[in-house]
């Protein structure tokens, strides 16, 4: 089924007019028309039907096609699967099973198409179908739209070929994007834009990370900023004369829809001079390598990796790798590896320890013009021990409420709900978040993540109360009517002053339940004393899959009569629903009074009561 599309009409000289966004069955009508240079671009992302974020589609087509200086009376495409190119990319999970969303769009005569996404669960393998000879631009967006990894624009023949691996760890900058450190007279400007770049060079930045930037000379600061935005740049004025400088950056995240690269630091010395025109920084890149993980980034204890590390100048210079570490404990302690190195290359092996929950990694590396580089990445890739929650320092979190403390039951459409906490520590919270998630913490089979991190609210000094608002969608959201049930909720916070924090896996159990719908109608009315009632009913659930209410075949319900006067109800029997969910019973009349009926839930639907149905009796 259709995904998502578009359809476009470009122009001779760049002009194109805008979009029309196809979705579902909807259609776009084009009036007919001859003229040269003038194209209809029509695209179209298609995907097994009934897909979702919890059942999402193994299979992806991106078609496109250009009606050019002409467009026939009835503007459609007909093609063939064996007329498309065919590749399976191979998705890798950030150290936990996780959504995500696939997105891609044609570059169309430089002006480019729509991107489209379709969910994808990590890890996975999506097999591929795209238009051959076109160039799709492509990302892969991790959680909800938070975290972005830039793949290589890829142009496919006809036929089958080879696949790729994408988010491979470890995420690590690999040199800006674009120019990242740099300086002009005496300015020097600081935005490293891609900090959670892929094993195999794809770019990638992360919105919900923090920055913080450190640069000194002589021994005095020249600039300190802590915990700013990713997208924002820094910067500095200089002396003009050359001098040496060490600038640290460091990047961190705690983030619900990756485990891993949760701190990297880039420790850099420098030298540098005034310039004229824009200059790259002389600064040195590290582009690490993990071989023998498995598709959620992780290594078994019984599996011996192979570590690589390539050193790369931003400006001409000779590298040289000379030393690599590991740790297990988040870099409170490190062991050094022994290497073969080729000069700006070095490669180790490592059998991880079996308790060792993450691995983090360590490179320094020089150049013959004397700067350096030494490059952090805290919890590189998971290993094999489960992952504990961890609490350092004096953070605590209590009265977590979700939904306000009710009970939290999905209709057909969806829900909305809120998810509040409070969060304290001596010297203040600086942040704080939390996810849901159905199945175990260390694989689970589906989460529900916000598409803010959590707002967390100073009440005191030491105080903040944190507030997440869920709107999700049933069927696209959810998808699966398996999921309704026990859910946990995991939070985390940080202190002010980052000498805090602490990790709860299950620091809430949730059920999210299946709404239910219940009437009943008692005929005839009114009646006369000692006549036959008939009470009718119905029992509906919803169904996550389809978006509607559908009903719900032999449960056991009770009739329930209250007599006029009286604010009691007393169960007259129980009877079960048929399979289209129908009730169907008769009683004496003998009095006035109100009839109903009455479903108790479980654990994975709700429970509902019917209106009830006053009947006079004569």
């Amino acid at each position: 089924s259709r995904n998502g599309g578009s359809v476009s009409i470009s122009f001779p000289g760049g002009f194109e007019i805008g979009y029309a966004l196809l979705g579902g069955s909807g259609k776009v009508f084009v009036n007919p028309f001859s003229l040269t240079g003038a194209a209809l671009h029509l695209q179209e992302v298609q995907v097994k039907k009934g897909s979702s974020v919890a059942a999402p589609s193994p299979y992806r087509y991106d078609l496109s096609h250009t009606f050019r200086n002409t467009v026939p009376a009835s503007p459609m495409f007909h093609v063939r699967t064996s007329s498309l190119a065919k590749t399976v990319t191979t998705l890798r999970a950030p150290g936990t099973n996780t959504n995500a969303s696939l997105v891609s769009g044609p570059m169309v005569d430089d002006l480019g198409g729509m991107f489209f996404d379709s969910p994808v669960w990590l890890p996975s393998a999506v097999t591929e179908y795209v238009t051959p000879g076109v160039t799709y631009g492509r990302a892969l967006v991790y959680g909800n739209s938070e975290s972005v990894l830039i793949l290589k624009d890829r142009k496919l023949p006809v036929g089958t070929s080879a696949g790729e691996t994408v988010g491979a760890a470890p995420f690590d900058l690999r040199g800006p994007q674009y120019m990242g450190a740099y300086r002009q007279g005496t300015t020097m400007w600081l935005n490293e834009d891609s900090p959670f770049s892929d094993a195999a060079g794809n770019f990638g930045f992360d919105n919900r990370a923090k920055v913080s930037y450190r640069l000194s000379s002589g021994g005095k600061t020249l600039l300190s900023t802590v915990d700013q935005s990713p997208s924002k740049e820094a910067r500095v004025t200089v002396p003009a004369a050359r001098a040496d400088y060490a600038l640290t950056e460091t990047v961190s995240r705690t983030v619900p829809y990756s485990r891993l690269s949760s701190r990297t630091t880039s420790e850099w010395k420098f030298s540098s001079a005034s310039a004229t025109r824009p200059a790259d920084l002389p600064l040195i890149d590290i582009d690490l390598s993990v071989s023998g993980l498995d598709s959620k980034n992780t290594a078994t204890s019984t599996d011996r990796i192979r570590i690589g590390a390539t050193a790369t100048a931003r400006l001409r210079a000779t590298e040289t790798v000379t030393a690599l570490e590991y740790s297990t404990d988040d870099g409170a302690t490190w062991t050094s590896l022994p290497v073969t190195s080729t000069g700006d290359s070095a490669s180790a092996e490592l059998t991880v320890p079996a308790d060792a929950s993450f691995v983090s990694l360590r490179v320094s590396a020089v150049d013959d013009e004397g700067e350096s580089v030494r490059r952090t990445v805290i919890r590189a890739f998971a290993g094999p021990a489960p992952q504990p929650e961890r609490t350092v320092g004096a953070t605590k979190i209590s009265n977590i409420v979700v939904n306000d403390g009710r009970p939290l039951a999905v209709d057909p459409f969806g829900a909305f709900f809120s998810v509040t906490f409070t969060a304290t520590d001596p010297a203040g919270i600086a942040d704080g978040d939390a996810y849901l998630y159905h199945g175990s913490y260390d694989k689970p089979d589906h989460v529900l993540i916000n598409p803010e991190p959590a707002r967390c609210t100073k009440v005191n000094a030491t105080t903040s109360t944190c507030e997440l608002i869920y709107d999700i969608d049933s069927r696209l959201d959810l998808g699966k009517n398996s999921l309704a049930g026990s859910w946990k909720v995991a939070a985390w916070a940080h202190s002010k002053d980052r000498k805090s924090y602490t990790d709860l896996h299950a620091a809430k159990t949730v059920n999210l339940l299946r709404a239910t719908r219940l009437s009943a109608n008692a005929t005839p009315e009114p009646i006369r004393k000692g006549k036959t009632l008939t009470i009718t009913g119905k029992l509906t659930v919803a169904n996550w899959e389809t978006s509607t209410y559908a009903g719900f075949a032999g449960q056991s319900v009770r009739l329930q009569f209250r007599k006029a006067g009286s604010s009691t109800y007393t169960t007259v029997k129980t009877l079960k629903t048929n399979t289209s969910g129908d009730l169907k019973t008769t009683v004496t009349a003998s009095r006035d009074g109100y009839w109903r009926y009455s479903f108790v839930g479980n654990s994975t639907v709700r429970t509902v009561i019917s209106a009830p149905d006053y009947i006079d009796v004569q």
